[in-house]
């Protein structure tokens, strides 16, 4: 099933398109670079884990005091004296560095996990700017739709003071009541008022436009037509896209590992660790003892836990991974309903579009056929105006079904993971 609609440049001067905005609200959205703080702050603490693979050091200094001092005293026959051997003031100092040689893969589950952090970071920040590339696209269009309104508006006030001149000349001739002149200027005014609230509605969407991309509502007042090639596929392949694209379904995936090594660093705390360390400790808090300064070489093993409380921690992770994975389901069955809600409201609108595209037809031969009826006085003033309001309401639903196909494209483009710049849309 394909579908084409062309939407082409009004002007050979400069104006900004689609993808332009878009490259402007990326660089420049604050919640675009809120999640890219983030991702930077996980890249940190990936580096930070990583130096688990380095030596621990322990570094010391101590001055002691005591209420007094210490001494030996000796009286062997020839050997007899009295020594100090505890100074009341002393200062220690140590150096210590420790190397874990195995601990049964407790740093590496770490290390791994901070990496999976990093990617779902990386991969939400993906989604976001999706959201940031659907907000933008809406605002665009919502921005042209509301642009075009005015020129339809304009077209009426025209027509309508057309009929108000025409009204009066054949009133002064006598052909007309003045009841014809008063309904054309009541119908003028009617019109001149839907004409402000349609500009007013051009600025509200400029000033959002301007909020998404900090693009100044002057630059955006030249807004190019979007110039896309539109073809529906079937809801099959959308939802496969969907599937196999969308970041989220990836970042639960990745929650799930984590759960994973959660649950290895869980089962290591059961396990002893073997540790090399290298120690240099020095005192004088004896002064008869020498060398002050001693180096120590210890290879070791410890094991510490309390009670069975890893076994049970063991337990809640595999529980939370279970609930991850349930997780990870309903999101699948949610994305999969949210691209047949995309691609149903497209289809929808692609028949209100060929609905409004005759209607306007209809409404214009009408019109014109009413026209020459009310010159020839076949019909009256009110009936024209009728015919008029019906003309300018089909060209405005054909305006609003444009743009309204062109948003639930997006969106469905959106809920398949395919909204990208420069990705090819409508391939």
């Amino acid at each position: 099933m394909s579908f084409l609609i062309f939407f082409f440049l009004l002007s050979l001067s400069f104006s900004l398109d689609l993808e332009t905005l878009w490259k402007k609200a990326l660089e420049k959205n604050p919640s675009i670079a809120a999640f890219r703080r983030d991702v930077e702050a996980s890249f940190f603490q990936l580096k930070a884990s990583k130096n688990l693979y380095l030596p621990h050091v322990e570094i010391f200094y101590k001055f002691t005091y005591q209420n007094e001092e210490q001494r030996l005293k000796l009286d062997l026959g020839l050997i007899n004296g009295d020594f100090r051997t505890l100074k009341d003031r002393y200062q220690s100092f140590g150096v210590s560095l420790r190397e874990l040689l195995y601990d049964f893969g407790a740093r590496e589950s770490y290390v791994k996990i901070s990496q999976k952090l990093l990617e779902i970071k990386k991969l939400l920040y993906e989604e976001k700017k999706e959201d940031i590339l659907l907000e933008v696209a809406l605002a665009y269009l919502d921005t042209l739709s509301a642009k075009n309104l005015i020129e339809v508006y304009k077209k009426q006030k025209e027509a309508v003071k057309s009929q108000y001149e025409l009204s009066k000349a054949y009133y002064e001739k006598g052909l007309v009541a003045i009841t014809d002149i008063l309904e054309a200027r009541v119908k003028l005014s009617e019109v001149e008022r839907k004409l402000k609230r349609a500009q007013a509605n051009y600025r509200i969407s400029l000033s959002n436009l301007s909020r998404l991309t900090k693009v100044s509502e002057k630059d955006l007042e030249k807004l190019s037509q979007p110039k896309l090639n539109v073809r529906i596929k079937d809801l099959d392949f959308y939802i496969g896209e969907a599937l196999k694209r969308r970041s989220l379904l990836k970042a639960y995936l990745k929650r799930i590992e984590i759960e994973k090594l959660k649950e290895k660093i869980k089962l290591s705390l059961f396990l002893p660790k073997i540790f090399l360390e290298v120690s240099y400790l020095y005192t004088n808090q004896n002064p008869i003892v020498y060398p002050k300064g001693l180096t120590f070489f210890s290879v070791g093993t410890s094991l510490s836990f309390r009670g069975i409380q890893p076994y049970y921690e063991n337990l809640s992770v595999k529980a939370q991974k279970k609930k991850v994975l349930k997780e990870y389901e309903e999101m699948a069955d949610l994305i999969k309903l949210d691209v047949k809600r995309a691609y149903e409201e497209l289809k929808t609108a692609k028949e209100n579009l060929k609905v409004t595209s005759q209607a306007l037809e209809f409404a214009k031969k009408h019109y014109e056929l009413s026209l020459e009826q009310y010159r020839n006085q076949l019909i009256s003033q009110t009936q024209l105006l009728i015919a008029e309001a019906r003309l300018t309401e089909a060209r405005k639903a054909l305006i609003i079904s444009r743009y309204e196909f062109l948003k639930a494209y997006f969106k469905l483009l959106r809920a398949s993971g395919l909204l990208k710049i420069g990705g090819g849309l409508g391939k």
